[in-house]
C-alpha cells in the first residue's frame, strides 16, 4: 500500500509541475487568437487547420494539411467555439508530454532527477512547447504528445497500446510514424532476430495502412484555382502558396534550390543548437559517449526526423520532434556524469530549471539563444552542486 501511495504521489507531482509550467508559459506567451494581427498574418497553417475543422469530414483537400485530420476533427466536435476547441486541445497535449517524458525516462534507466530535469528541458524548448501553445491551430503539441507516448509504450513493450496509439498518431501528423522503427531497433537482440521483426511490423503495419489510406481517401486539390477559390481570403489571395504538391517537386525545391544552394556553416545553429539548447546536446552528447549501443537503436528516429528537411520548411519545429530520443540520451548522460562525480545528479535538474526560468523572460522568441543556454547550463550546475553540499552537511551534523 505504501509504494502504491508513493507511486501515485510521484504521478501527481509531475502532473502538477507540467500543468504549473504549462500555466507559466501562457501567462508569458502571445496568443495567435482570432482578431489580433499574428493571426491575422497569411499563409500561416492555421488558417488551413481552422478552415479543415469548419468544413465537413475530408472536405478540405490542400496537402499535406488536409492529411493531417485528428486536431481539427476534435477541435469541431468539442462545446464551445473552434479557437477554444484548438486551444484546449493544445493545453491537454502539452501538460500531458510532461508525465509522459517522465515515464519515458525512467522506464530506459534514468533516475528520477534526470526525468524531473529532462521534463523541465522539455518546456524550456521555445519549439517544442512555447510555439505550439502560442501558435495552438497547428497540431504540433499533439504530435509530440503522441510520439512521447508512443515511443514510451514501445519502450514499456505494451504492444497493442503501442500499435493503437502509433494509428491515432499518424492522424494527428505523419511524423509520429517515425517511432515505428523502435519497436524492432530498441529490443533486437541482433539484426537477425525475426521474432522482434515480425512482432514490429505486427505492431507498426496499422498506422503504415491508415498513413496510405489518409492519402487515397483524400486526393489533394493543390493547383486548382477553382477549389482554392472555394477558401476564405486568408488562403484563395494566396494561391501560389498551394501549387501542385509533390515530394519530387518539393525535394528539388527546398533541398536542392534552398538549403543546398544557400548553405552556410551557421545553418548548424538552426539543425542542432536552436531547436535544441546547449544544456540538452551537453548531456545527450554524454548519453552518446556512456552507451553508443543505445545511440544506435535510437539512430533510425534521428534519421527520419532530420529526412524532414528534405521536403519541409520551418526547420527548428520540425527538428524538435527528436526530443524525446535525445532526453533517453540525455538521461544516461545525466547518469554518466554522476558515476564519474564529476557533477551530482540534482545539479542537472537545477541546470533545466534555471533554463526554463530563463526562457520565460523572452518567451516569444523560440530559438535558443547561445549565452543564456550557457548561462543556465553554468547557473544551474552551481545550485545544484550548493544544494547537494547544503544537504550533506545537514546529514553530518544530524549525526
Amino acid at each position: 500500500m505504501g509504494s502504491a501511495r508513493r507511486r501515485w504521489a510521484e504521478v501527481a507531482g509531475i502532473v502538477l509541475l507540467s500543468a504549473v509550467a504549462v500555466a507559466l508559459i501562457a501567462w508569458r506567451i502571445d496568443f495567435k487568437t482570432i482578431g489580433t494581427a499574428a493571426f491575422a498574418d497569411p499563409g500561416w497553417d492555421r488558417h488551413p487547420y481552422r478552415e479543415m475543422a469548419r468544413r465537413d469530414l475530408l472536405d478540405f483537400k490542400l496537402a499535406p494539411y488536409c492529411w493531417r485530420v485528428l486536431v481539427p476533427w476534435l477541435a469541431k466536435g468539442l462545446p464551445g467555439t473552434h479557437q477554444t476547441g484548438f486551444l484546449s486541445i493544445a493545453v491537454f497535449a502539452l501538460v500531458g508530454t510532461g508525465p509522459v517524458v517522465y515515464a519515458l525516462v525512467r522506464a530506459t534507466g534514468g533516475s528520477r532527477a534526470a526525468a524531473v530535469g529532462l521534463v523541465l528541458a522539455f518546456y524550456s524548448l521555445g519549439w517544442a512547447a512555447r510555439f505550439s501553445l502560442s501558435d495552438f491551430w497547428v497540431p504540433d503539441a499533439m504530435s509530440m504528445f503522441l510520439t512521447c507516448l508512443a515511443m514510451w509504450l514501445v519502450v514499456s513493450k505494451r504492444w497493442w497500446a503501442a500499435g493503437i496509439v502509433l494509428v491515432v498518431g499518424v492522424l494527428a501528423k505523419e511524423s509520429v510514424i517515425f517511432v515505428a522503427p523502435l519497436a524492432f531497433t530498441w529490443h533486437m537482440r541482433d539484426w537477425r532476430d525475426w521474432q522482434s521483426a515480425r512482432r514490429a511490423i505486427l505492431v507498426v503495419a496499422p498506422a503504415i495502412l491508415m498513413l496510405v489510406g489518409l492519402r487515397l481517401a483524400i486526393q489533394p486539390e493543390n493547383g486548382n484555382a477553382e477549389y482554392i477559390a472555394t477558401m476564405p481570403p486568408t488562403i484563395s489571395r494566396f494561391p501560389e502558396l498551394f501549387g501542385e504538391y509533390s515530394y519530387r517537386e518539393r525535394y528539388s525545391d527546398i533541398t536542392v534550390n534552398d538549403r543546398w544552394a544557400h548553405r552556410e556553416w551557421s545553418d548548424l545553429d538552426r539543425y542542432l543548437f536552436d531547436p535544441f539548447g546547449l544544456p540538452l546536446l551537453v548531456v545527450a552528447g554524454a548519453g552518446v559517449i556512456a552507451d553508443p549501443r543505445r545511440a544506435l537503436k535510437l539512430s533510425p528516429f534521428f534519421v527520419l526526423v532530420y529526412s524532414q528537411l528534405l521536403f519541409a520548411t520551418d526547420t527548428q519545429r520540425l527538428l524538435v520532434l527528436a526530443f524525446p530520443a535525445l532526453a533517453i540520451l540525455g538521461a544516461g548522460g545525466v547518469g554518466w556524469f554522476a558515476k564519474r562525480r564529476w557533477l551530482p545528479e540534482v545539479a542537472f535538474a537545477a541546470v533545466f530549471a534555471v533554463g526554463f526560468a530563463w526562457s520565460l523572460f523572452d518567451a516569444n522568441a523560440f530559438g535558443a539563444a547561445f549565452w543564456p543556454g550557457v548561462a543556465a547550463l553554468g547557473g544551474g550546475i552551481a545550485v545544484g552542486i550548493v544544494a547537494v553540499r547544503v544537504g550533506w552537511a545537514g546529514r553530518t551534523a544530524a549525526r
